[in-house]
Parts: C-alpha cells; structure tokens; sequence
C-alpha cells in the first residue's frame, strides 16, 4: 500500500483543528488545501497536489480563496520536504527519464519517433484497457468480501490469501514475486532505471495489490498504481526493442505510469502535471498520447467515488 493516503487523512484531521480559527466563508477551503499539501509533499509535485485535490473531488473553485488555499499550502509543504532533503524517488532514476526523454529529441532522424508515437499510443490502450480490468475487478471482490458480514472477516480472508502467495513463493523458490510487495516505489525507480524486470511484473504487482485492497485494508492506492503503470511501461519497451528495434525503455515506462494513473483515478491533467514536474517539459507529447486513450477506455471506472462516472 501506499503511504499518501495516511498523508491525506492526517492533513484533513490537521486542518479541522483550524475551522474554528478561520471565518465560516472560507471553511470549505481547508480540506482541499491540506490534501494538495499532503500530495505535492509526497510525490515532490505541488501543482500535481493543487490540480488533483480538484480533479479528484470534481469542484471547481469558486473564488480565489478557494484556488489560493490550496497553491499555499501545496508549495509550502513542497518547500519543507525539499529543504528536509525528502524525494519521492530517487535522483538517478529522475535523471534517468530526463536523460532519455533529452536522448530522444536528439535521434535526428523521424522515423524512429514515429515508431514510437504508434508504440506510445499502443501502450495507453494497453494502460486502459488493464485499469479498466483492475477496477472492476477490485469492485466486485468488494463486493463478494463485503457478503462475510462484519468487516473483520473481510480483513482475514484478504490477509490470509496475500499471506498464502506471499509465503509460498519463498517455499517454490519463486523469490523474485517478493520484489513487488512494498509501496511500489521500488518498482518505479527499477523501470526508470532500466534495471531488469519480470515481462509479468505489472500483473505480479497488480494482483498483490488488489488483494490488499479487496481485503479492506486501508492504504494509499497512488503509489501501487503509478508502480503498476511503470510495470506496464518496462515490458511494453522490452517488446518494443525485441520486435521493432526501436529503444524507448523510459519514454515508455513515464507514459504508462501516467495512462495507468490517470485511467484508474479519472484525472489525467493530475497525471500529466506530474510527469511535467518530475521529468520536464519533453515527455509531455508522449506522456498525452498514451494518457489520452487510457482515459477514454477506462471512463466508467475508477478507484475514487467522486469522479464522474462513478457518482452515477
């Protein structure tokens, strides 16, 4: 699981303890403010953290109190983690994407990035189409867990079968599936960095997650998710190498985490503000082209009540 949801809860239950300080017009405020700062903080992108606390709520603000609230606080919390020295990945792997996303402007020739271009999008309508399958999936172990009655049962059915797998890939000596248990920060910075990866990761760490997830254990579902669209990214590159020669590995793994992302939650200006933080301008056609058909597969889904399709 990841951690950002505790950080939202936390900034929401922080911010309550100020509504008794603040005029009653601007109360509505609090609670979007403190989940951008918590967000911006996190994943070390406060306009992502001021974008989401938006997109992910559906509401639009309606005075600039309302927009400036969050933009504070989001960049005041980015200030205090950069200044303790806190990333959300590492250095080597952001220097990684940007060095590649640098490389490829530089190839001279057209056509290998239009190869790429075909390749990207293809990768969006796998992102989608796996996000669709993930969040419907997800649901309806809800659901069937939910039959058990009280929520302690849910939480030992899921708990044993995340053990069960856990422990019997030790017992086969099937060690590598332990790779993928964590937050998912991990896997990240593994496909950034190019390090070698199972071509089955992104279902490896999909499965685990839903487990965890379907079980009623409570946790943050971004980390997971970007990690499982870094997956994704990492096999769709080796294929693309293998089959067509063209060599894109992090082009592709930055435009999955963001079709991934963005398919799963309903908030693909969150997704794409993010990689245009993390790794610059330069991947922002790459990143649209796969976000784009990754959206529009998985519309009637995602992991947040709030969006759209979701509320009907």
């Amino acid at each position: 699981m990841g951690k950002e949801a505790a950080a939202l809860q936390m900034g929401a239950g922080m911010s309550t303890l100020l509504r008794s300080r603040v005029p009653e017009r601007f109360r509505r405020s609090l609670a979007p403010a403190a989940m951008a700062a918590a967000l911006g903080a996190m994943l070390n992108a406060p306009l992502a953290g001021v974008v989401f606390s938006f997109e992910a709520l559906r509401k639009h603000p309606r005075s600039i109190a309302a927009l400036a609230a969050p933009m504070i606080t989001s960049f005041a919390a980015w200030g205090v983690v950069e200044l303790a020295g806190v990333r959300f990945l590492e250095a080597s792997a952001l220097s990684s994407g940007a060095s590649s996303i640098n490389g490829l402007y530089a190839l001279g020739g057209m056509d290998p990035v239009y190869a790429l271009i075909l390749i990207v999008i293809a990768t969006g309508v796998a992102a989608g189409s796996l996000a669709l399958i993930f969040c419907s999936v997800l649901k309806w172990m809800r659901i069937g867990l939910a039959r058990l009655g009280a929520p302690v049962f849910a939480l030992a059915v899921g708990g044993v079968a995340t053990a069960l797998i856990v422990g019997y890939t030790g017992l086969f000596h099937f060690d590598e599936m332990l790779v993928y248990c964590g937050t998912g920060s991990l896997q990240i910075e593994m496909a950034l960095t190019g390090e070698a990866m199972l071509w089955w990761a992104f279902a490896a760490k999909m499965i685990l997650t839903l487990l965890t997830f379907a079980g009623g254990f409570k946790g943050g579902e971004i980390m997971p998710v970007l990690a499982i669209g870094a997956c994704l990214g990492a096999t769709a590159g080796s294929l693309s190498s293998t089959l067509l020669g063209v060599d894109a590995n992090i082009i592709l793994v930055i435009a999955a985490m963001a079709a991934f992302f963005a398919a799963c939650t309903n908030c693909p200006l969150t997704a794409l503000v993010l990689v245009l933080e993390l790794f610059g301008v330069g991947v922002i056609p790459f990143a649209v082209l796969a976000t784009a058909p990754a959206f529009l597969i998985a519309i009637p889904v995602s992991l947040y009540p709030t969006s759209a399709m979701g509320r009907q």
